[in-house]
């Protein structure tokens, strides 16, 4: 069971998070589209607002808690010393842009490096995945169940076949049920946890990308590692792999050849 401090801060949390959706609605039709390393690596002020609501948040209620996020400075910030919160505002910019689907808010806890809270608002669906250390994770109240897929063979598995390489992409491929691209860690995540997929393979996952997978796998039976197959260093994440445990191994071997 949650420690009562833990359950008061998912309670906190949660409410934030439930209001997002309205937050979100009045600022679809007038937010504006900026780029940040590429023409093709979008931001927008719908990002940045829900960032600065979220630390305005974390100002008022804990203020010893640190923050990373994707859209600001987080030089200094140790991963595995006391509470720290990671958030990707909007996870899959480029989907909301061009698409206006598969995007979504990923946010998570961890306590002196330990996955205690991880959540998923899926803004198209309206599904809220949240995930307590100590509870069963739940989708909208109701507790998730991930029904495990056998083998790569019987999977469809999720990567980026431009980072992959040509080589690589044919050998997923042939091994797997076939491939998807979702362009969103935490679509891609959600997808693992409903047994939609059996893997989804970032090659550039940061760790606001994939910080939430480690307590879904947790509380899941579900593998994450970073691109070798160890376990993932939170201070250093640059790739992931968040799979089924009987697709898992196939994965990293295909990778690692």
């Amino acid at each position: 069971m949650a420690n009562r401090n833990l359950l008061e801060i998912d309670g906190i949390m949660s409410q934030w998070i439930l209001e997002l959706p309205d937050f979100v609605a009045k600022k679809m039709e007038t937010f504006e589209v900026g780029t940040k390393l590429s023409p093709t690596d979008l931001v927008t002020s719908l990002d940045e607002d829900i960032q600065r609501d979220f630390e305005a948040l974390i100002d008022e209620h804990f203020p010893d808690h640190q923050i990373v996020g994707e859209e600001k400075d987080n030089s200094g910030i140790n991963m595995n010393q006391g509470y720290v919160w990671i958030i990707d505002p909007i996870d899959g910019t480029t989907n909301l842009v061009k698409q206006q689907d598969d995007y979504c808010l990923v946010l998570s806890l961890f306590i002196d490096g330990k996955p205690s809270l991880a959540y998923h608002y899926d803004f198209v669906n309206q599904k809220f995945y949240k995930a307590v250390d100590g509870e069963v994770p739940t989708v909208n109240g109701t507790e998730i169940k991930t029904p495990l897929l056998p083998s790569l063979a019987d999977s469809l598995i999720s990567f980026d076949p431009e980072p992959a390489g040509g080589l690589l992409t044919e050998k997923l491929i042939q091994a797997s049920f076939g491939f998807r691209y979702e362009g969103a860690g935490g679509i891609g995540a959600m997808k693992i946890i409903n047994g939609q997929i059996g893997a989804s393979i970032d090659f550039y996952a940061n760790v606001w990308d994939m910080s939430t997978q480690l307590l879904y796998a947790e509380q899941l039976g579900l593998v994450i590692s970073d691109l070798k197959g160890n376990p993932i260093d939170l201070n250093h994440v640059k790739g992931a792999v968040f799979a089924h445990p009987d697709v898992f191994d196939d994965v990293i071997k295909l990778i690692n050849e």
